[in-house]
């Protein structure tokens, strides 16, 4: 037990052994009973072991009360609990028996699986042995750790209540997301079996979620920084759910597709600031390594995922991903050069439109989505030149070279820059209020010039003009009503 208290945490390490625990499972499941092993169900177990580790390291933590940097052995070990269950099924029922693993899909008391063993999905032996092996361990631990009796039976009874979470409640509410209706055991079988497996592979986009939960409960400094940077992200969630729209996907993939490109965007915006505070005299460091590891795991883990299931947004996630790196990082630093950085910007505007376009990639192709993907490129490298003002002084003393600084080395005073950079932010988002006028969107474009003017407003103004989350807040609600007013045209 000491020796599981003094080893350092290491989100790479804890990464591999969910790899090898979840692809050795899935290889004993097929050498022992003959379970179909794809692809997709090699990649889908170490998502679950991944974040289960995480969710260990929130429970050490908050009810041991020990440092969570300092409980990876303890988090390993549990989750190499999880390579078990197949071993435990062929000592008891022998090799070849009929034994499959599931989860629980539906809600009857009477049947439900409270001990993790049988009920209505049948979940075999081993499953339930290496759960409570797993609950069982987590109440020594703490006993071990604190002696204390009631700390080990919370611990045990929390962990008790998220393996359920795992077994059933997740897939009971993405049965309900999916097909809008609880499943009842009537659905096990035939076509509707088939949909009821499908559901399976948005599980790992949960765990991902789960594992973001537990990491920001155990550094808040990131949640914080979620919040400073909402604004930031949020112009591309509704740019990307405007593609979804305007090509008409799915709705439930086309939200979820916005909340992947949220947080693809947030571990940009993390990175960036990691990579500021390097050319910040004086700085504070908010991110660590650590921190920057454990997101770039997240990252790939949900860009393996989509590649995984054919889906072509993974790439766009990657490309996007890949532009904040030359964005941002040392070796090249795209954002000292201001041409280079508005292009990387405006890339971001058409790859986030252009994945919301390709959920589902359509079978005819359609020119006027390169139209709009144009438009997005062009729009969103005018816009990001508005926040160059506010980082003058930084911009500056880091040698990087923003369009005012450009401007001003050749003669250009600040004020005209700025009212020229303003105009054109004006004049481009006039374009969609008079397309949209021409299609007889009177409202509509009404409704875009008003907060065009306004955002002019705010730029003219002298106390206003350096806010910049101010002016983004007013080009979400600008792009908000560009998403609705455009959905009600006929």
């Amino acid at each position: 037990m000491k020796k599981l208290s003094s080893r350092p945490v290491s989100f790479q390490a804890l990464a591999i052994i969910a790899v090898f625990v979840g692809f050795l499972r899935a290889l004993f499941e097929y050498q022992f009973f003959g379970a179909g092993v794809t692809i997709q169900v090699l990649w889908f177990m170490p998502y679950f072991y991944f974040s289960i580790g995480l969710v260990l390291f929130v429970l050490f933590h908050s009810v041991i009360g020990i440092d969570w940097r300092r409980s990876f052995g303890a988090v390993a070990m549990g989750v190499a609990l999880g390579v078990f269950p197949p071993l435990i099924d062929l000592a008891v029922s022998g090799a070849g028996a009929n034994v499959r693993y599931s989860y629980n899909f539906f809600i009857q008391p009477a049947t439900y699986p409270w001990l993790f063993f049988g009920g209505a999905a049948g979940i075999p032996v081993g499953e339930a042995a290496s759960l409570w092996m797993s609950v069982a361990f987590a109440g020594l631990y703490a006993y071990y750790m604190r002696h204390s009796i009631w700390r080990s039976l919370l611990i045990s009874a929390i962990l008790y209540v998220f393996f359920h979470v795992y077994l059933s409640g997740i897939p009971i509410a993405t049965a309900y997301m999916i097909l809008g209706k609880f499943p009842d055991a009537s659905m096990a079988a035939g076509s509707a079996g088939h949909v009821i497996n499908a559901i399976t592979y948005f599980f790992a986009f949960w765990y991902i979620g789960i594992a973001l939960i537990a990491y920001g409960i155990l550094r808040p400094i990131l949640a914080k920084l979620l919040v400073k940077r909402i604004l930031h992200m949020l112009p591309f969630c509704i740019i990307t759910f405007f593609g979804s729209m305007i090509s008409a996907q799915p709705v439930v993939e086309a939200v979820l597709n916005s909340i992947c490109l949220a947080l693809v965007f947030y571990i940009c915006a993390v990175e960036n600031d990691y990579f500021d505070n390097l050319y910040t005299e004086g700085a504070r460091a908010t991110v660590n390594k650590q921190d920057i590891a454990f997101l770039r795991i997240i990252l790939l883990m949900t860009v393996a995922w989509l590649i995984m299931l054919g889906k072509l947004i993974g790439l766009f996630y990657l490309l996007i991903y890949l532009g904040a790196v030359i964005y941002q990082l040392p070796q090249y630093r795209a954002r000292k050069y201001f041409a280079a950085g508005m292009k990387i910007e405006g890339l971001w505007g058409w790859l986030s439109f252009t994945s919301g376009t390709l959920i589902t990639v359509p079978k005819k192709y359609d020119p006027a989505l390169l139209i709009y993907g144009l438009l997005a490129f062009l729009g969103w490298s005018l816009i990001s030149v508005l926040k160059d003002l506010k980082d003058l002084n930084s911009d500056r003393r880091a040698g990087n070279e923003s369009i005012y600084l450009y401007l001003r080395k050749k003669g250009v005073s600040l004020r005209t820059s700025h009212r020229l950079i303003s105009s054109l932010v004006f004049a481009g988002m006039l374009v969609p209020a008079v397309v949209m006028m021409l299609r007889g969107g009177y409202a509509g474009a009404a409704t875009l010039c008003i907060l065009d003017a306004t955002l002019l407003l705010t730029l003219m103004r002298r106390h206003w003009f350096i806010r910049f989350k101010l002016q983004l807040g007013i080009i979400c609600l600008y792009l908000l009503a560009l998403l609705y007013w455009q959905s009600a045209l006929p």
